[in-house]
């Protein structure tokens, strides 16, 4: 073979090698992207530019996670259901909106599985449902136009330990914090109406009590930077009242506790500020509990 001919094999000779190589590559980088992740992290986000789902009355709005990718050769791994007015209703009382997004096993003979469920309700319809008997429904993650976003995660998998489908179950579960950042309600980017550090503003919310018929908590900011938590339990005599400090920073409110008495919360206390309510976002979980804090209702003076 002539020097020119060995050169020309020897540059197809490494053509052949960067494709062989690009395409491993790829054939990697698309397996990994398949495989279940650690967790859903905000992370974990697409981009925003367009959500993956939109409720047909335009109320929320949600974007895939990242470990929600499709399966190699088969349809998607989950399956996103909506439900308004008296449908909603007959699903939860006070609810006007209800969305529920499942699991889908790759085998068709095998049960779907809740991931996570969205409830809206109109501010009043929220707090009549506060003031019930019984556990919420789930956790406040949204507030705006005159509504409430409440979100409601399993606990536990349905699948059998260690088995594919609880993996990819609890790789696509989401966490309450990135369930916050992927699920929106129309309205909820809504600045406040409360005059912050210019007066008091006042907000409060009407919630079941183990031994009395309810009770009542009002949270007061006061433009030097103090505040007051009062908790009244009907029937029961004087309420507790306990003294904070609050900054204002991005949008959200921190309540920091002095010394706490009987019956008063534990803090600090982080609440996003939306055009009706105060949104619990931050709160001691030895405390409150899974379903954190309660949302606070604005009461224009």
């Amino acid at each position: 073979m002539s020097g020119a001919g060995r050169a020309v094999w020897r540059a197809r000779g490494v053509r052949r090698a960067a494709v062989t190589s690009a395409g491993t590559f790829a054939s990697i980088a698309v397996a990994l992207a398949l495989l279940p992740s650690a967790g859903c992290g905000p992370k974990e986000l697409p981009s925003r530019e367009r959500p993956t789902y939109v409720s047909p009355d335009g109320l929320v709005r949600f974007w895939r996670l990242g470990s929600w990718g499709q399966r190699p050769r088969y349809s998607k791994p989950w399956r996103i259901e909506y439900r308004a007015g008296a449908e909603a209703w007959a699903r939860q009382r006070h609810a006007v909106g209800w969305l529920t997004a499942d699991y889908v096993p790759e085998r068709s003979d095998e049960e779907s599985a809740t991931l996570f469920r969205l409830l809206v309700f109109t501010t009043a319809g929220y707090e009549s449902l506060a003031a019930e008997p019984g556990l919420p429904p789930g956790t406040p993650i949204g507030a705006g136009g005159g509504r409430v976003l409440v979100a409601s995660i399993p606990t536990l998998s349905p699948y059998r330990e260690e088995s594919w489908m609880a993996e990819q179950y609890d790789a696509m579960r989401p966490t309450l914090d990135t369930l916050r950042a992927s699920a929106v309600l129309s309205g909820g980017e809504a600045g406040t109406t409360a005059a912050w550090g210019a007066d008091t503003v006042a907000y409060s919310i009407r919630l079941p009590a183990a031994d009395a018929p309810w009770r009542e908590i009002r949270a007061r900011f006061a433009p030097d930077g103090s505040a007051t938590w009062t908790t009244t339990y009907e029937g029961k005599g004087w309420p507790i009242v306990e003294r904070a400090r609050w900054v204002l920073r991005n949008g959200a409110v921190t309540l920091t506790f002095g010394e706490v008495g009987r019956g008063g919360p534990l803090g600090p206390l982080t609440y996003a500020i939306a055009d009706s309510a105060l949104v619990p976002t931050a709160w001691p979980k030895d405390g409150w509990g899974g379903f954190g804090a309660p949302l606070l209702v604005y009461r224009p003076r």
